[in-house]
This record gives C-alpha cells, structure tokens and sequence, in this order.
C-alpha cells in the first residue's frame, strides 16, 4: 500500500512490540496501545494523521485512535480492512482459515519463529478482551468482496462487520488478496474516502 501511494501521501509503519526475537511482550491492551500512541504521535510530529490497520491490526489502529483523542491529539481518520472481531463466536472458522492462509504464504512475508507466534498468541487474546468504544475520527471499514472459504458461502455472514464505522465498503478479493493484486483498488478506495472525508488532509 505504501507503494501504491507513493507521491501523494506519507506513509509510517509501526511495527508491534514483541514481534522479534528479545523483545518483550505487552502484558495488557493499554500497554500496547501506548506503545502504538507513541509511535504515532513520534511518526506524524505534530501533523494531521490517519490510522490504518488490516486484519486485527484494524482493531489496535481504532483503539490506539481513542487513546490519541484522550490526549487531544486525536488521528483525522481511522480505517480498518477487513477486521474481524475476535470475541464473535461465528468468526471462529474464518480466523482459522485465515491462519492457514498465512502459513501459506510465509515464503513470502516470512517465516514464523517462535517470537512470532508467542506475538501473535498474545496479541489476539489482547484484543478479544479489550473494550472498543467509539472514537470521535471518521472511521472508513473497508471489506474483503470474496471469502476465503474454498467453497463459495451460501450467505453473507462470513463478511466482516463493525457496527460503528462511519462509511463501509466492499473492494475486490478476499482477505489476503485485496492487499496482494488487488492492492491498486484498494489503496485508491482509501485514498479516495480520505480527501472526501477529510478534505485538510489532501
């Protein structure tokens, strides 16, 4: 995605404590979304912010935006792709397939060492039990159009839902491939929503 908006927005990626070898793992939602909050607030130096986040990272990327607005330098925007939420039982299935697609896709991003999985483990139990409460920024919910079942669903209750977002919108692929070839697509509905939502921010 930074790629695709290369030349008309700047773009910071954070990465999440824990997710290398030696790093110490959050013991609780607070602690790292306060990690997250500074990270954000060293990345932008005063300048207007829009948060992204795909798959859970939605979830951290608008609970780290209502952390911000309790410190009055709230994100412009927040926008969340394809964010399951974890406590839903019905999501079960579609986490697990979810995992088998990435694992086959480690050639790719990169293999799972054990200080990977120990984040990953931590991480999702983190998020299940964190509160999410409404933020004041705009939230943009993008969405997968395809599942990634192997056979195509009988209804639409794979689709990911969040209740709250201010606009939703559905983009070519599935879960994963909405950020692979359908990357232009997808970079362009969020870029498109920003000026058209937050006209300040370009």
């Amino acid at each position: 995605m930074a790629a695709e908006l290369r030349g008309q927005r700047e773009v910071s990626v954070l990465r999440a404590l824990g997710t290398s070898h030696g790093d110490s793992l959050p013991t609780s939602m607070e602690a790292a979304v306060e990690v997250f909050a500074d990270g954000v607030l060293g990345a932008a130096q005063g300048r207007p912010v829009a948060l992204i986040g795909l798959s859970s990272g939605g979830i951290l990327a608008h609970a780290t935006a209502r952390r911000l607005e309790e410190l009055g330098c709230g994100p412009s925007a927040v926008i969340m792709l394809d964010t399951y939420l974890v406590r839903h039982e019905s999501n079960r299935k579609i986490w697990d397939q979810m995992l088998y697609g990435l694992l086959e896709r480690e050639p790719e991003i990169g293999p799972f060492t054990t200080a990977r999985l120990s984040s990953m483990g931590r991480y999702i139990r983190l998020i299940s039990e964190g509160d999410l409460k409404d933020v004041e920024a705009p939230v943009l919910f993008l969405r997968a159009q395809a599942s990634i079942a192997e056979a195509e669903p009988a209804s639409d209750d794979w689709r990911a839902v969040f209740p709250t977002a201010h606009t939703t919108a559905d983009v070519p692929g599935d879960h994963f491939t909405m950020m692979e070839e359908h990357i232009a697509t997808t970079a362009r509905a969020v870029d498109d929503w920003l000026r058209a939502t937050v006209p300040a921010a370009g």
